[in-house]
This record gives structure tokens, sequence and C-alpha cells, in this order.
């Protein structure tokens, strides 16, 4: 283009030339006309120097003037047609060249051209402008030119760029390679080079463009990060895995020194923590998130990502905080440039933010910006798909514990009654695996061909449409069963479904309960017997006691009463064991060691048990302290020795533990009778005839005796019961024919040291002058009350009721020494009374009397230190000594 240019100027310069010779030519032979003025003037002067005629000349000169003339102006308009057109030739190439500059710029490519001849290497300034540079900042020269590569790309280019010297005519070569901008950042170019060669065939020029594809290799890469991001991310199981694929692409795009990413709960509006990474000395390192456990409430920045989306933040002074913006790992630095993107699902709801940050200043433009957001939004597919996933796990995890873990049976048949499917923690208790289950048919798994067989019916009238349910005892267990169709997509019967809990436990528990019922019925029954017995007993024994006073023993009538008396004894020793099974005993409980209850006691035992019965006894060390009544505690240890001896009638073994234990709620899970805690255990076994289940069952039920007749009330073991309920006891018994039973008792266990039993005195019954407060609603009974006491010398004030009681003592306060008072009356029980007395008059002794009625336990009457009691039904001389005794304690206390 520069070649043809100057010889268009060579060829206007000779047409001008061309045409001023021609005019001046024209004006010469136009001037000389004019000159000679006339044609005879001309015609002397020839005709005198023998000269052609002037007239010829003139003429010959005339044409010729007008012949050069008529040429001029031709040659003249041909000048200015060709100029013409030439003008408009070089206006269109000017535009030409504007365009193609525009479309060069546009395209950011550029033109190069190098002589090989020259050395000369031509390089467009649009080219130059590419890389950010003046035209005349770079010469044009292939060393200036080269520089400019990248450096791994210098020895490609020059390769590249001899390449077009050793390919045939006609070819272009390509090559893509990379150039330094002038900023210091990296281009990438794609260069053609096309080779011209001279008449010799040798190459004397290579002329090319560079094409500006930095983008184009941008949105390659991008494309290729965000293809592999995607596989790695469909693999990603949870939601920091899916983070980190999407920041390790952020990092390889335009990389990273810090990063973050939270979840959004829009719900409980809490900020959850997935990920927080941190350069620290050259190594990236996992933090802890910024804030106190792992949820928090939205940050500022946080909330502002949320609200107005993407942020960029460069700071030219890292160093000054920035409100709303955390640190975290090296706190002794803070980033330059930060990125903040908000995570949104398809319906453009935030469900977090991601976060990257460098160190470096500026290292992050719009464009990094826009990328982060575009790898958020396949981080938020990403998430989506893994909160789906971990819920649908969590539902897998916990259906697969529900059925493994329920205490039942799960199963589907076909519809030849074949087992499909069988699952859950119930088929532990049958010894049944899975694996030996399915595939077999029902008729197998139960080893029946009955059709009537509880079960086959059961799933075959499922088959028919309809649902059963049924109970059944499979294998020792109680098992409640329901069976329904199993249906497909389209509704159709394709099998059964049979669900079976096991209801061994609630079967138990309710035998304990009925039983535990009709123990508890019993045993008010008994209660208010034997309080009615007892007053009835108070009666004949206190009447039958007095009628012998003044008779001798060896007098007929003296001998009868005495056999009155010991029926009357043997009677209240009946009531007695009732009032012990019906738990309706006043306790006298102490702080106590068992250990010297069972020690004590093993002296007479040893004595009452025969010699053909062998006595074992092993005492724990450290045993623990109960809170029992020690007379009671004899009691039950009496009648388990003397039921154990009958059960050996040949002799045998007796042996006796005593141990602490602790009840844990695993054990409770397998004992329903048991109840978590601390206890001391009585251990009581024999190597007797032992006991059926049957038999197991009524042992604790009053005048239940498998003994021969004569031989036993079957009162003794209620009393144990009764006893060890009475001291919020468990009891469990354990028996087996031919082996023998084992008894165990456990009293709860109390932090307390255990009080010292003192021997009892020798009674004694003197009377006495002072004045007593009687309160007796029973008239047998206050009468024979009235008479001992006023035959042992005594005043008494007697009483029908607790309220008469009340006043009796407020008009004689000063008069009364002591108050003895029936536990249960009406309008005022005897606690009541008690009450009122000290209120009055706090340093009255009260003596409590009671045939133990079902009303006592009402009143919650339990015997506080100080507080005394005499049993009913009591003889003269018992409660002459009971008196006497808290007088005088009294006397020496006040």
């Amino acid at each position: 283009m520069k070649g043809k240019g100057a010889g268009d100027r060579v060829k206007r310069t000779s047409a001008l030339r061309d045409l001023v010779l021609v005019l001046v030519l024209g004006l010469l032979a136009f001037g000389v006309s004019l000159f000679f003025g006339a044609h005879e003037v001309l015609a002397d002067w020839f005709l005198a120097h023998h000269v052609w005629r002037i007239d010829q000349f003139l003429t010959l000169l005339i044409i010729s003037s007008f012949g050069l003339g008529v040429y001029a102006l031709r040659r003249w308009r041909e000048l200015l047609h060709e100029i013409g057109q030439r003008s408009r030739v070089e206006e269109a190439l000017r535009e030409s060249e504007e365009r193609y500059e525009l479309a060069a710029g546009g395209a950011r490519l550029g033109v190069w051209d190098w002589n090989l001849q020259t050395g000369e290497c031509y390089v467009a300034p649009n080219l130059k402008a590419l890389l950010g540079y003046a035209d005349r900042e770079i010469p044009n020269t292939l060393e200036a030119w080269l520089k400019l590569f990248h450096p791994d790309d210098l020895q490609r280019g020059r390769a590249l760029g001899a390449a077009p010297l050793a390919e045939p005519k006609g070819t272009t070569c390509e090559f893509e390679h990379r150039k330094i901008h002038k900023d210091g950042s990296v281009l990438w170019f794609l260069g053609r080079g096309y080779a011209t060669h001279d008449a010799a065939g040798k190459v004397i020029r290579v002329t090319g463009t560079d094409t500006d594809i930095t983008q184009l290799k941008r949105a390659e890469r991008l494309s290729q990060a965000l293809a592999a991001m995607g596989q790695k991310l469909n693999a990603a199981t949870n939601q920091k895995e899916a983070a980190l694929v999407v920041l390790k692409t952020a990092d390889e795009l335009f990389g990273w020194d810090a990063c973050f990413m939270s979840i959004y709960s829009e719900e409980e509006d809490q900020v959850y923590s997935i990920i927080n990474i941190d350069t620290v000395d050259g190594q990236r390192r996992e933090f802890p998130p910024f804030h106190e456990g792992r949820a928090a409430r939205p940050d500022t920045m946080f909330t502002r990502v949320l609200q107005e989306g993407p942020q960029l933040i460069l700071r030219s002074d890292p160093s000054e905080a920035e409100e709303g913006l955390d640190c975290w790992g090296d706190t002794s630095r803070r980033s330059a440039s930060l990125m903040f993107v908000p995570i949104r699902e398809k319906d453009n709801k935030n469900i977090g933010t991601l976060s990257i940050q460098s160190y470096t200043p500026n290292a992050y433009d719009k464009h990094d910006l826009e990328l982060l957001a575009v790898l958020a939004t396949y981080c938020s597919a990403a998430i989506e798909r893994t909160l789906a996933q971990e819920k649908l796990r969590q539902s897998q995890e916990r259906l697969y514990l529900l059925t493994e873990q329920m205490p039942a049976i799960l199963w589907t048949t076909d519809l030849d009654l074949r087992l499909t499917l069988c699952l859950g923690a119930g088929l532990r208790q049958m010894d049944l695996q899975p694996y030996q289950a399915l595939g077999r048919n029902l008729f197998d798994l139960f080893q029946t061909r009955e059709p009537s067989f509880a079960p086959i019916a059961m799933h075959r009238r499922a088959l028919g449409g309809e649902s059963a349910a049924y109970e059944w005892d499979w294998k020792g267990r109680f098992l409640q069963c329901h069976v329904e169709p199993l249906r497909d997509a389209e509704r159709q019967i394709i099998g059964c479904i049979h669900v079976a809990h096991d209801i061994t436990e609630q079967k138990n528990l309710q035998t304990q309960l009925h039983h535990s019922q009709k123990i508890e019925a019993l045993g008010q029954l008994a209660g208010g017997v034997a309080h009615d017995f007892n007053n009835v007993l108070q009666a004949i024994l206190g009447y039958t006691q007095c009628a012998q006073k003044g008779l001798q023993p060896s007098e007929r009538r003296y001998k009868d009463l005495e056999q009155i008396r010991k029926a009357t004894e043997r009677a209240k020793m009946l009531t007695r064991q009732l009032l012990a099974f019906g738990r309706r005993q006043l306790l006298k409980p102490v702080d106590l060691d068992l250990n010297q209850v069972v020690g004590d006691l093993m002296k007479m035992l040893r004595r009452v048990m025969g010699e053909n019965i062998d006595l074992d006894v092993t005492l724990g060390h450290g045993l623990g302290t109960v809170h029992a009544d020690p007379g009671q505690m004899e009691q039950v240890l009496m009648n388990l020795c003397v039921n154990a001896r009958d059960a050996m009638p040949e002799g045998g073994k007796i042996t006796i533990r005593s141990e602490n234990v602790v009840i844990n709620r695993a054990y409770c899970k397998t004992h329903p009778w048991a109840k978590e805690g601390r206890y001391v255990l009585l251990t009581l076994a024999d190597t007797g005839v032992g006991m059926t289940p049957e038999i197991q069952d009524r042992i604790f039920e009053p005048f239940f005796t498998t003994k021969e007749e004569g031989r036993g009330t079957g009162l003794g073991l209620a009393m144990v019961y009764g006893i060890v309920k009475q001291h919020n006891g468990l009891i469990h018994v354990y028996s087996e024919l031919g082996k023998g039973t084992v008894f165990k008792i456990y009293l709860p266990a109390v932090e307390r040291p255990a009080s010292v039993i003192e021997p009892k005195p020798p009674k004694e019954a003197p009377g006495g002058h002072e004045t007593i407060l009687l309160a007796e609603d029973e008239e047998m009974v206050r009468e024979l009350a009235v008479r001992i006491l006023e035959e042992a010398g005594y005043t008494v004030l007697p009483a029908l009721n607790g309220e008469e009681a009340i006043e009796l003592f407020e008009k004689h306060a000063e008069e009364v020494a002591l108050a003895l008072l029936d536990v249960i009356m009406p309008k005022k029980s005897g606690r009541a009374v008690h009450d009122r007395i000290k209120e009055i008059r706090s340093d009255v002794p009260v003596l409590f009397s009671s045939g133990y009625s079902v009303n006592s336990i009402d009143t919650g009457l339990v015997l506080d230190n100080g507080m005394e009691l005499i049993e009913k039904p009591y003889d003269p001389d018992e409660l002459m000594f009971k008196v006497r005794q808290l007088l005088d304690s009294h006397k020496r206390t006040g």
C-alpha cells in the first residue's frame, strides 16, 4: 500500500509537465500572430528573405497552434478525469484503511511485516497499543518485538516465527503464544504468518497478524475449570467437600490467601460456618469459625452481601479495620483484596456467603468478582444437592435405626408367602437372623402345614385385601401382630407386610400389676380385719389378766383364764402378721447396720434350725446403712429361715449373704420389678425342694401355704412381703424344683452412719399418782385402760374422741402429766391431738396406742424421735411399764 501511493504521485507530475509544455507552445504561436499584426508585413519579410510566403507560414502556425490547443485541452480533460478518478480511489482506500484499523482494533489484532532483506520488522501501532505501548516506544526491529514475548514462549516464538520460511508457497502458519503487557499482565495471542518469495523462490519477507485471544483463553480455561469442578461437585457428599472443590477452582483461576464459606438459615437467622482457611508462614491451614461456636448471628458484611449482592473491597491500607469484617487465622495482618459473593438457590433465596481474600493489593477486579459469583452459583447447586442427600441419608439412617432397633419384627412376603424382607431388633430375641428368614416360606419358617395356624391364616386374609390383627406366642415371647396387604404403585396386591411387637414385658408387667393389686386388696382386707380384731383381743386379754388377779395359779379358774390368755396371744400374733402383710404397721425406723441384726439373730437361729440344717453366713464389709425397724428386720429374717427349714425336711443348707449393690437402668430394663438406686442386698438361699412357677406366683398371698394342715398359717411370707414393701424395698424370688429357692431383699441405702441398738431393759410394772389424759373411741378398750390405770394409782381423764381430748387438756393442762392417745379417733386424730398438746405444753409426754387400721396410713403417722407407741392388744403390765417409763424419763429430762 505504501509503494502504490508513490507511483500515483509520479504519474500526476508527468501529466502536468506535458500539459504545461503544450500550453506554452500554443501561447507562443498565438503571441507571434499577434506580434506581426498583419499579413502584409509577414509576407514582405518572408519574400525579402526568400522564405515561405508569410500567409503560408501563418496559416501553418495558426493551424499548429490550434492543433496544439486542441491537444492541450484534450490532454487537460483526460488529466482532470484521471485525477478525479484517482482521488476517488484514494478516498476509498483511506476509508478502507480506517475501517481496517477500526476492525483490527475491535477484533484486537494487528499487522506485522518482517523484511528479511532489510531486517526491518514493522509492527502496526494498534498492535503495540494492545500491549499498552505507543508506536514510538517499540523500535521496528525483530529483537525489540521478541522482548515482549513471555519468557516461557520466547524460544517457541522464535521457532514458530521462522516456520513460514520452511513451508511451501501459499502456506499460512499459526501459533498461540503469550506476550507481556506494559502493566505486567499476560495476554494470549494467535499469530498467523505468510511468506513472500522472489522469482527464484527465496523468501524475502514474512507478513502476518497477531490476534488477542486472552478473553477466549480465559473462557476456555473457565469452561474447563467449571467442567472439572462440576464433576467433582457431583461427587461431593457434604457441604465442606463442595466448598473445598469450589475454593480449589477459585485458586486455579485467580488465587487466594484466605477464604471462608458460611451457610445461612433464614428460619433461625443463624450463620453456620462451613470452612475457614488462612495462609500462615506460607502454609494454608484450616481454622475454627471466627465466632464462638459454629453458629452465630449474621454480621454487617454478611448482611450487606445478602442484601446488595457481590462486594469487591480493595484496601490501600489493610491495617485499618473495616466495620463488619471479621478476622480469623493470622489476626496480625489483614487482607488487602477481598471478594464476597452470595450463594443463592434457584429461586434466588440466599443460603450463604463465599469469600476469597488476598494479602496483595489490587489482586482482583470486577471480572474476577463476576467469575467468583459464577462459582458460587455452581456451589449453591452442590450445596442444595448435598443438603438434600444429607437429609435423605439422615432419614434413611433414622429409618434403618428405627427398623433395626425397634423392639419389633418387620417383614414382607410375596403372593406365595415367601419372605422378601425381614428386619427389626425383635429378631434377636427370637434367635433369628434376617438372612436365615429371607426367601423362606412361612410354612417352612413356622414348621407347619396347617392353614389355620394363626400367622398363616392372617397373611391369607391380607392377601385377600383385609387387615388382620392377632396375638401370638412364639418361642416363649408374646407378640402383638398386624398384617396389611402390600400394594404396588397401581394399587395391586403383591404380597403382605407384617409388623410384630414384642409385648412379653407388658404381659409380665400386667401379671405383676394384677398380682400387686390382688395383694394390695388382701392387705387392705387384712388390715381392716386386724384393727377390729385387735380391739376385741384387747378387751379379752385385758379383762382376762384382770380376772387372774387375786387367783392362785393352782386354781382351776386361773388355769382356764390362762388358756384364754394364751389363745389371745396367738391371735395377737396372727393379727400382727396380717398387719405386716397389709403394710399397716407403725414403724420405728432407725439408721441400721443390717449386719448387726443378722449377727444378733444367728445365735438364736442356730438353736432353732436344728442340727441337720447348715447355716452359712457371709456378711459384707463396709455394708451400707438402711433406715429400717430392727424388730421388723428380725421378723423378716426369722420368717425366711423358718420357711427354708420347712422346705428341707431331710436337712440341707441355708446361705445368708449381705452386700452393697447398685441397680442401674440397664438392669431395670430386663427386670421389670426393679428400681434404680443404691441398695443393701440381703440374700437367703436354701437347698430345699424348690417351687413351680405357679406356686411362686402365689407365695406372698396371705393364708396360702403348701405345708400340711396344722403346720403353717400361710402368713409368714406375706408378712415378709409387707414389711419389705413398707420399707420401700424390693423382694425377688427365684426357685427351681429340686434345686432350692433364693430370696433377695433390697433395702434402700442411706448416706448416714448406723445407730447402735441397745438391749431392752427388763420390764417392770410400777404404778403412780400422776394425772393421765386417755383418749380412746372404743368403749371396751377405754374402760379397760381406765381400770388398769386407776388400779395402778393414776388419775384418769377419759375422752371419747380427739376434740373432747383437746377440750379436757385445755381445762387441765397443768394437771396432766401424760397423754395416752389412740392413733385413729373420730373428729381429731391422735397426731392432731398430740400437736395441739405440744402447742399448749411442749413438755407433756405422749404415748400412742393403735390397732393399725388402714386409716393410720392415711394420717401418715410414722414415729418421730421422742414419740412412743404401744401396740394393741397390750397386757396391763406392758401398759404400766410404758407409762411409768415415759413419766420417769420426763422427770429426769425436766
